[in-house]
């Protein structure tokens, strides 16, 4: 910010306007691209979603998607959300944990649901969800090298590459883009840790009820994610709010 504000930069919309395209040198095919923070002010301004790299995601007759919630100063894990896609068919599974000494339930109730599909991939969004399947592995002494090479980050297929109207890539923010809703206005990972705080205080369902719902919620938003980015890979020439960043 202070790099900006010598420049006289002091709001996203000026920001928006330093944004030019750039040639990418020769043998940098295979470099990592870097976020543009000019590029993403340019999307908020104009409302369009602006591309580097159109996202591949191929389409499974099984697709997993899932999400964990968990208490990370304990390494706890409490619930598992398994979103479980055969087709147009849609099975969901709440797996959650009382106390410490559930974990290892859970565990092994969501390695038994995976091991069912051997051949679907488990899409997941961001890096907490690999982390804990290490941790628990590492636990519970389970072996994941075939689960580990399953898991697929949709945030891969974003950050850098692509650019969208909104002033985050958090699933939430990107999942309102797209469609999705809580039930829940103020749900996030942070206030899930609170609901958390106050059941255990209290043992009230009613936030039992509250944090499965919210976790469901990350689910379904994760597939209609997915889904959006394999749209937009088929029909980004086409669209009006689509523009390429070169």
């Amino acid at each position: 910010m202070q790099r900006y504000h010598r420049k006289g930069i002091f709001t996203v919309h000026q920001l928006s306007y330093l944004f030019t395209p750039r040639r990418r040198r020769k043998g940098s095919k295979n470099q990592p691209l870097r976020f543009n923070l000019e590029l993403q002010a340019l999307a908020i301004r104009t409302g369009k979603i602006y591309v580097h790299e159109l996202p591949v995601l191929n389409r499974h007759p099984v697709e997993l998607y899932v999400d964990f919630e968990g208490i990370p100063d304990q390494h706890f894990h409490y619930l598992i959300g398994l979103l479980i896609c055969e087709g147009e068919h849609q099975t969901h599974h709440a797996l959650w944990a009382d106390t410490v000494h559930d974990e290892e339930r859970i565990w092994n109730e969501l390695l038994e649901h995976i091991q069912r599909y051997p051949e679907a991939p488990i899409y997941h969004y961001g890096s907490y969800e690999p982390k804990a399947i290490a941790q628990l592995a590492k636990r519970y002494e389970t072996p994941i090298d075939g689960l580990m090479t399953r898991l697929v980050n949709v945030n891969s297929f974003i950050y850098g590459k692509l650019y969208f109207p909104v002033r985050s890539n958090t699933l939430k923010e990107l999942g309102m883009f797209v469609g999705a809703s809580w039930t829940a206005p103020e749900a996030s990972g942070l206030q899930s840790l609170v609901w958390r705080y106050r059941w255990e205080g209290t043992r009230e369902d009613t936030y039992k009820d509250i944090l499965l719902t919210y976790n469901a919620e990350d689910c379904q938003a994760l597939l209609a994610l997915t889904s959006y980015l394999r749209t937009l890979c088929d029909s980004a020439d086409t669209q009006m709010h689509v523009d390429f960043a070169d």
